[in-house]
């Protein structure tokens, strides 16, 4: 047997769906989850860029030390103070750089040093050449290297 219906019909309320404040709760954890989302997403982006700039200062500084390395000894010193520019980097021989290396700059130093050897009590004369890459906020990459005087 069927239950009795009763007489008012707006007695009997049923759920037809969602109401204002429902929808309203709905749309804002959408739109927080969606801007969190989007954050994450620019996180990750500056990250791999910072990753990248890393690498590739790393590449320009050593690359410019190995042809620093071929030259003669005695023209070392007129290398010093050496600074190329963001975006502007060249090789020894003035061919720039590809354009990947755009967001670099790099600079060099040379100066007089002096190693002391401990096991053959002596000091050996010498320059010491420093290559940095860097953007106009961080240090990415820094090559030292001594360079002994060939005449001593």
């Amino acid at each position: 047997m069927r239950p009795p219906t009763p007489l008012n019909p707006s007695s009997r309320r049923t759920p037809r769906g969602f109401s204002l404040l429902e929808a309203l709760f709905a749309a804002v954890v959408l739109g927080i989850s969606v801007m969190a989302v989007i954050s994450a997403i620019t996180t990750a982006q500056q990250i791999s860029f910072d990753g990248q700039k890393r690498v590739l200062a790393a590449i320009a500084a050593d690359d410019y030390m190995i042809e620093l390395a071929t030259i003669p000894y005695t023209l070392l010193p007129f290398h010093d103070n050496t600074f190329h520019a963001i975006g502007q980097m060249t090789t020894l021989d003035a061919t720039p750089y590809p354009n990947a290396f755009w967001p670099l700059s790099r600079s060099v130093t040379v100066t007089n040093a002096t190693v002391e050897d401990d096991v053959f009590l002596t000091t050996i004369y010498g320059l010491q050449v420093v290559v940095t890459c860097d953007d106009e906020f961080h240090e990415y990459a820094r090559v030292e290297m001594f360079i002994p005087d060939p005449a001593q």
